[in-house]
């Protein structure tokens, strides 16, 4: 699509596919007033099917609410990092603060804030106690939630906080910090919940 110089087809089109998208979440979300909890399914199918149906719709709120709370956490804040080096002409404005970087840092915002918040859900929803009580999956979710929480909070860190500013004391373990951060969110913590869950799955 980049490659299309027909701005109006492209905004045209972004805009259709986003009125499907409410409409199909709007009819999920219908659809999911009259079922009833998992809880009370009558067999394991039926429930998992509901949860999927109430995580599905979740997921696609947070990504609103996740856009929704790094705007506000920027209208406060300036962000410190930039992702794209080099903008297109058409793309410059008067301050090097375009959308174009923001979007990319709302994405890693947001990528870490839904896993947290769909980990919390699983784990804490009433509905699917009797699912995971005592079982690998109670593990298991709650170490998701748990990593989740920390890549957000490192997310939320890299890109909120000054990395040049500071104490001179600061100065020194600040590239440190940042270096390890970085590699937790991308290296370190996926790599930590695939031996997790290798270890729950020969090791019950």
């Amino acid at each position: 699509m980049d490659n299309v110089k027909m701005e109006g087809l492209k905004t045209a089109l972004n805009f259709l596919g986003t009125i499907g998208t409410i409409y199909v979440l709007v009819n999920a979300a219908f659809v999911n007033m009259y079922t009833p909890d998992p809880d009370k399914c009558h067999n394991l199918e039926s429930a998992l099917f509901v949860i999927w149906m109430q995580l599905d719709i979740i997921i696609n709120f947070c990504f609103v609410f996740g856009n929704i709370a790094f705007l506000a956490l920027r209208s406060c804040i300036k962000h410190k990092i930039r992702i794209d080096a080099v903008f297109a002409d058409e793309d410059k404005i008067p301050d090097i603060d375009t959308m174009t970087a923001l979007q990319r840092l709302a994405a890693n915002f947001t990528n870490e804030l839904i896993p947290a918040i769909s980990a919390a859900f699983l784990y804490w929803n009433p509905s699917t106690t009797n699912f995971k009580t005592h079982t690998i999956m109670e593990k298991q979710l709650f170490t998701a939630f748990i990593s989740s929480c920390i890549g957000l909070v490192f997310i939320t860190t890299l890109i909120f906080v000054s990395w040049h500013k500071g104490s001179s004391c600061w100065k020194k373990v600040a590239p440190t910090l940042f270096y390890i951060m970085t590699l937790s969110i991308y290296i370190f913590i996926p790599l930590a919940n695939i031996l997790f869950e290798a270890c729950m799955l020969y090791f019950p």
